[in-house]
């Protein structure tokens, strides 16, 4: 699935300062060091376990929306335009359906199809942002599609997540495999993920 299509930068440094968003940072130094996107990815799995606890989901995780501080160490989600209260403290997928709110490159193929979806259609969003993070742009090549039903068509009617860059370690592939399963119940939840190796101290 990782096609070498993205490469990591090394020139980039060890943590983008000046703040802003994610999307401003890639924007101004590029894909970010794998060490920087465990930090973020961290602190965003965090802030999302904390909403999902309290029955909010955010439907639009993406770059744009996660806010960096002056140090460019800490983050914080934003934009909560999209969100929607759920109706219990169940994980099912199906607390809502038809509602195609977000970014279409970062929505979950559930989504997109008209289907019922809850919690999981966030986690699959992380999963987008790490591609973001690692390459500096969309998944799904979505730059090169200035058709949105192009798009919400291939995404919707896929079998396969989009391309892992190939440049990630094998734990942070790993994590990202898992965001991106394309049947919803087989996504972990946010406190699962946080359990995975890469993100405990040695």
């Amino acid at each position: 699935m990782g096609n070498g299509a993205c490469k990591n930068i090394q020139g980039q440094p060890e943590i983008p300062q000046k703040g802003g968003s994610v999307a401003n940072l890639l924007g101004r130094y590029g894909p970010l060091r794998e060490t920087v996107i465990l930090g973020y990815l961290e602190q965003l799995l965090r802030g999302l376990a904390f909403i999902h606890e309290n029955l909010i989901i955010h439907r639009d995780i993406k770059g744009a929306n996660l806010l960096v501080d002056s140090t460019g160490q800490r983050l914080r989600v934003a934009d909560f335009g999209a969100a929607a209260r759920l109706a219990s403290k169940g994980t099912g997928a199906g607390e809502f359906q038809g509602q195609l709110l977000g970014t279409v490159a970062f929505m979950a193929p559930e989504v997109l199809r008209g289907q019922q979806y809850g919690r999981s259609c966030d986690i699959w969003s992380v999963g987008c942002v790490i591609i973001e993070m690692a390459c500096a742009k969309a998944p799904w090549n979505a730059e090169k599609h200035s058709n949105h039903l192009a798009l919400i068509f291939k995404i919707a009617s896929a079998s396969q997540p989009p391309s892992i860059p190939s440049h990630l370690s094998p734990g942070l592939r790993d994590v990202a495999l898992r965001t991106l399963e394309i049947e919803p119940q087989e996504r972990p939840s946010t406190r699962d993920l946080l359990k995975h190796p890469v993100f405990q101290p040695w």
